[in-house]
């Protein structure tokens, strides 16, 4: 008679594979090539073909980006013995350094960003030199592109930023009212939110950025109308699941009153999904917040902004010196696309089928 034990419990994971000695060495070789092809690129792109096209040093600059994230990924493999997560390590690094320019630009050694009468004696539309005392160049009054990118990421970011936060706490509050409460507010909230929703959005933004007055805490509010929707129907949708659960019944049978409830069981699990959200959609209102600015219904020059600052480039400007339009076009991409890049990540954190990031 046989006798068969079942082990009733996971199998165990497979342990992470470590480089050989081979393979490490194989990586050390990669990241050296790499790094030195990076480096010959950027150096070509910024000093060394200097009077060249704009296009082709702004193609090798590129490159030498691409070959340096390779090779910092190599690098980290080989430290680390196992695969990292090198976009993550730069995305977060890419927002560690926009905000602490941001943050602290007054004190920074940069050149003029919008007073023009300091700038009468500089020259207009000189190219980006890194080494050079205006590394991404200047614009057409003579002002530094560095300080007007980082003087315009304070325009951009705040105003972005504040249109979340505005748009989270109205939508937020007003979905939970609507999922737990129901009856008359709830048929309110969801008519208001309807007509919202199938408002053409740009429509909506210009209208409203026509109405208000200039300013960033316009701007911001403005930006805002175009999360409020969003925010109420989610809001809504896990109210409704999370007042259905026997903790929040519990709650009520014990005695708490509904706004005790709403406000200890209710809102605390509604929060992680509008957070998520947040992060999902601030990279969408700084494209829109720029679209705005470019419009001219935002920030008014020759104060900067990311928007009025590719502005500049129209008229034939941008043919002649591309630099005006990709300078602030670079900068706002790559931020746009660390936002959706982090946005993705934390997104899972609160999804149930991942357990990480």
């Amino acid at each position: 008679m046989l006798d068969v034990t079942v082990l009733d419990r996971e199998t165990p994971p497979a342990p992470a594979v470590t480089p050989t000695p081979v393979g490490r060495t194989r990586y050390v070789v990669l990241a050296t090539l790499e790094a030195g092809a990076a480096t010959a690129a950027l150096l070509g792109g910024t000093t060394a073909l200097d009077g060249s096209s704009m296009w082709l040093r702004t193609g090798l600059v590129f490159a030498g980006l691409y070959l340096a994230y390779r090779a910092i990924g190599h690098i980290a493999q080989v430290i680390a013995g196992h695969r990292v997560d090198v976009l993550l390590g730069l995305c977060i690094g890419w927002l560690t350094i926009l905000g602490s320019a941001v943050l602290f630009a007054p004190w920074l050694p940069l050149g003029e960003n919008s007073d023009t009468s300091k700038t009468l004696f500089d020259p207009s539309f000189l190219r980006p030199d890194l080494f050079s005392a205006h590394p991404l160049g200047t614009n057409q009054q003579g002002l530094d592109m560095l300080a007007r990118v980082v003087y315009g990421g304070r325009e951009s970011l705040v105003a972005s930023i504040l249109a979340v936060l505005i748009g989270t706490v109205v939508g937020g509050l007003l979905g939970v009212l609507a999922g737990y409460f129901g009856g008359p507010v709830d048929r309110v909230v969801g008519i208001l939110t309807s007509v919202g929703l199938a408002f053409p959005p740009l429509v909506l933004l210009l209208v409203v950025a026509a109405t208000l007055p200039d300013g960033i805490i316009s701007l911001a509010i403005t930006l805002s109308v175009f999360v409020v929707p969003s925010t109420i129907r989610v809001a809504r949708a896990n109210t409704l699941a999370v007042a259905q659960r026997d903790y929040t019944l519990a709650a009520r049978l014990l005695g708490a009153s509904r706004w005790q409830v709403a406000r200890r069981e209710v809102i605390p699990h509604v929060l992680p999904p509008l957070i998520s959200l947040g992060l999902l959609v601030l990279p969408l209102l700084i494209v829109a917040e720029a679209s705005l600015n470019f419009l001219g219904l935002g920030v008014a020059q020759p104060k900067p902004s990311w928007g009025n600052m590719i502005s500049e480039g129209v008229n034939g400007v941008f043919e002649a010196n591309p630099h005006i339009v990709l300078v602030p076009g670079a900068v706002l991409f790559i931020t746009v696309f660390v936002l959706n890049v982090l946005g993705q990540r934390v997104s899972r954190v609160w999804d149930p089928r991942h357990n990480k990031l």
